[in-house]
C-alpha cells in the first residue's frame, strides 16, 4: 500500500487514502447492519 501510494502523484495518493478510508467505514457499516 506505502508503495503504491509513493509511485502515485500527491493528489492521487491523497485522493487513494480518502477513497480507502471512505471504503472502509462503509464497509464496517454494511457489516455491522448485517
Amino acid at each position: 500500500m506505502r508503495y503504491i501510494l509513493a509511485e502515485t502523484k500527491p493528489k492521487d495518493g491523497k485522493l487513494l487514502a480518502i477513497g480507502h478510508s471512505m471504503g472502509g467505514i462503509l464497509l464496517y457499516s454494511m457489516l455491522s447492519h448485517h
